[in-house]
């Protein structure tokens, strides 16, 4: 009985502590396991953030210009693999690229969460032809160029030797600007009333932009009878101008004319 007795005793011992070997091989293998996971998890998160790619999507509102017209523009940036959008890039850079592939005019866009407008001025000196727009984040130049957004637009310079005359600007506008207090304080965001008439004093609509060099700072129109206004904060050292188009009252005045003829 004694040796029956001790062998069972020898018999459990051997099971508990195979049992305990086996608990422990499990742990082992539980943890080297989670510690492959978080390995492989941190390696793709590594990739995502060195593959990452964004996708600049550009609308413009035509696409063939006079030199002196303005370009609208519509931005989205979304994200290369699922085209959803992103708030990665603050900024995007928008480019009008002659044949020899070098920038005629540049400007920056303002984004937020993935989109974005503003404008680009076909200033008079550039040449008739046919040039790419371009647009481009920062992080866009990690990667091959080819992934920048391009499209084809036609500018037309009928000033330029060679081309036929410009038509004459029939009609002349006035527009006025008047800063809350007088004056415009640098660093201090300012009210500034606006007023337009034409060479009748007769108020007139238009469109507007006013701009940091080439760079979009804000969008504006009259509200009512050729008046509205704007808020502005100027910056030391900083020269603006207004770039106004008149392009819409003219061809309501051909419109008019039309109309008028058919009713006689």
């Amino acid at each position: 009985m004694f040796k029956t007795k001790h062998s069972n005793q020898k018999s459990c011992i051997k099971i508990y502590r195979l049992l305990q070997l086996l608990c422990m091989l499990f742990l082992f293998t539980e943890a080297n396991c989670q510690v492959n996971i978080n390995s492989i998890t941190a390696s793709l998160n590594q990739y995502q953030l060195n593959n990452f790619q964004e996708k600049i999507f550009v609308h413009t509102d035509k696409t063939y210009y006079l030199t002196g017209e303005i370009i609208w523009l519509k931005l989205y940036n979304v994200d290369a693999g699922f085209h959803r959008p992103i708030n990665l890039s603050k900024v995007a850079y928008v480019e009008i690229i002659d044949a020899a592939n070098k920038p005629v005019l540049q400007t920056k866009i303002l984004l937020k969460n993935g989109n974005g407008d503003g404008s680009l001025y076909i200033t008079l000196p550039i040449s008739s032809g046919n040039y790419k727009l371009r647009a481009y984040t920062n992080w866009m130049k990690n990667f091959d160029p080819a992934i920048f957004f391009e499209k084809s637009v036609s500018i037309i310079n009928l000033q330029k030797p060679g081309n036929e005359a410009a038509p004459a600007i029939t009609g002349k506008y006035d527009v006025q600007f008047f800063p809350e207090g007088g004056n415009l304080v640098a660093g201090l965001k300012s009210n500034i009333a606006f007023k337009a008439v034409d060479q009748n004093a007769k108020s007139v609509f238009f469109t507007a932009v006013l701009l940091d060099n080439n760079d979009t700072i804000l969008k504006f129109k009259p509200e009512h009878a050729g008046i509205g206004n704007f808020y502005f904060t100027p910056q030391s050292n900083h020269f603006y101008k207004a770039v106004i188009n008149f392009t819409m009252v003219k061809q309501l005045v051909k419109i008019c004319q039309k109309l008028t003829r058919r009713a006689m």
